[in-house]
């Protein structure tokens, strides 16, 4: 690189010998690592619950809250969150809302195809540090996909916490993520559950709450002392 200035009436040209280096951002592998769908799971209209297994063998390694990009082989890779928790060791679950053309296509794919995957990516979430302490989960709509693998943590290692709430909120009820699941916590004495639509069509029915999720919170019996959000 040359560097030419005037000064009274001279010029001046120095040569510069910088070196360029690019570098790894640390032991990222930018190459797809090939995995199978095991499970394809309709949940609404848009979205779909895929189970992945990696073809190495090997166990995703992720923590709650990571993501992962999936490639869709002739179309591109997108970036999705991990749905499942770490303690699901063999395989992992994506909650993929078809929105452009690698989720698209996505939804287009069956049992026993194949994809890329690269990750697991993100900070995530700190299950030790929660240990022993109050845990609200506030979620809309597909929002819940990426709470779900530490939400799901907690119910596996649930002696380790303390009080855990799940409010949970979309825009109908036909539009509810993991219903089945959502209906088993209804059940349980060691979570408190309460979901909500903005409406219900007369079409539709709906036992719980009506309006967004923000008029759960008065409905809910919380020590603000003891509470991680």
């Amino acid at each position: 690189m040359y560097y030419e200035s005037q000064n009274s009436g001279m010029q001046l040209t120095v040569e510069s010998t910088q070196d360029i280096r690019i570098q790894n951002e640390g032991n990222i592998d930018y190459v797809p690592m090939l995995a199978t769908i095991l499970k394809k799971q309709p949940m609404t209209s848009y979205e779909t619950l895929f189970e992945i297994k990696l073809d190495n063998g090997l166990p995703l390694g992720h923590k709650p809250g990571q993501f992962v990009e999936v490639s869709v082989f002739g179309i591109g890779e997108a970036p999705i969150s991990i749905s499942s928790p770490p303690t699901k060791k063999d395989t992992f679950e994506v909650c993929i809302r078809k929105l452009g053309s690698v989720t698209s296509k996505m939804h287009t794919l069956n049992v026993g195809d194949k994809v890329g995957v690269r990750g697991p990516f993100g900070n995530g979430f700190d299950p030790e540090f929660l240990k022993n302490k109050d845990l609200l989960f506030i979620a809309g709509g597909l929002g819940l996909a990426p709470l779900r693998s530490l939400f799901n943590y907690v119910l596996d290692n649930r002696k380790d916490y303390g009080q855990v709430t799940l409010l949970y909120g979309c825009k109908e009820p036909k539009e509810l993520l993991f219903a089945d699941e959502l209906l088993a916590l209804a059940k349980r004495d060691d979570v408190e559950f309460k979901p909500t639509v903005n409406m219900c069509p007369e079409n539709e029915t709906w036992t719980g709450s009506l309006g967004v999720i923000t008029t759960l919170i008065p409905q809910i019996n919380i020590d603000l002392k003891k509470l991680m959000l």
